[in-house]
């Protein structure tokens, strides 16, 4: 569970980046 929420946040912080 902990390595999916870590992927969730990463992705998050992606989008989070390119906007």
């Amino acid at each position: 569970m902990a390595g999916r929420n870590d992927q969730a946040i990463a992705n998050a912080m992606t989008a989070m980046a390119q906007a």
